[in-house]
C-alpha cells in the first residue's frame, strides 16, 4: 500500500553529523516522498543537525538508518559518548520546533520566505526571553548584597511564599520544602 501526502505528519529529529555533510543530509532526505522540511546545523556544543520534516515513520526509519550506518552513529549513550541520533517522540509545538531548528541561522528548507521570516521572529523572541530571564536573575543576585552580607533572593522568595500560604490557609495547610521550591521555580 502506498502512502499519500495526506498521511504525512511532522517529524523532528537530530543527528551528530559534521556541517561538511549538509549536502548529503539534505539530498538524501529529499529522495523520499516528503512534504516541507527544515534542516539546521549547530556547531556547539558539538556538530549536529536538527531536522523537522513532513513524512511518515517509515520514511524516517529508512532515512535515519542510512544516516546512522554512513556515519556510524550511536542510538544510545555508550562509554562516555552521548546519543548521536534520535527522534522527538511527540512535538508539543510545531512552530517552536521549527524556530528552534533554524535558530543558529545555518539552515536549508523548501518552505517559503514568509514562513521562514515568521519562524525567525519566534526564534528571536525566545532568545530575547532567555536573555531577559538571565538579566533578571543577575540583577536579583546583585540587589541582595548588602555590605559584606549576601542575602539569597531565592531564600527570601521561599520565605515569602511560606508566609503567603500560611496567611491564605490560616495555618491549616501542611507543606514541605520541596513543595515550596516547586512553587518558587515558577517565579
Amino acid at each position: 500500500m502506498t502512502e499519500s501526502k495526506l498521511d504525512l505528519k511532522w517529524i523532528a529529529c537530530m543527528a551528530h553529523v559534521a556541517e561538511t555533510e549538509f549536502d548529503y543530509m539534505e539530498e538524501s532526505l529529499k529522495e523520499y516522498d516528503i512534504g516541507l522540511y527544515l534542516m539546521g546545523h549547530e556547531k556547539k556544543p558539538y556538530s549536529h543537525f536538527h531536522i523537522i520534516f513532513q513524512g511518515t515513520d517509515k520514511i524516517y526509519n529508512t532515512w535515519i538508518k542510512r544516516v546512522r550506518e554512513k556515519y556510524n552513529l550511536l542510538g544510545r549513550a555508550k562509554a562516555g559518548k552521548p546519543r548521536q541520533y534520535g527522534k522527538v517522540k511527540e512535538i508539543e509545538n510545531i512552530e517552536r520546533m521549527k524556530a528552534y531548528t533554524l535558530k543558529e541561522g545555518n539552515f536549508r528548507t523548501n518552505m517559503n520566505k514568509k514562513e521562514i521570516q515568521k519562524l525567525i521572529e519566534i526564534s528571536s523572541n525566545q532568545d530575547e526571553q532567555k536573555k531577559l530571564q538571565e538579566r533578571v536573575l543577575e540583577t536579583l543576585d546583585k540587589q541582595f548584597v548588602i555590605g559584606p552580607y549576601e542575602l539569597d533572593w531565592k531564600e527570601l522568595l521561599r520565605k515569602q511564599i511560606i508566609k503567603e500560604i500560611v496567611e491564605h490557609t490560616k495555618g491549616d495547610f501542611y507543606f514541605t520544602k520541596s513543595m515550596i521550591d516547586k512553587i518558587a521555580i515558577l517565579f
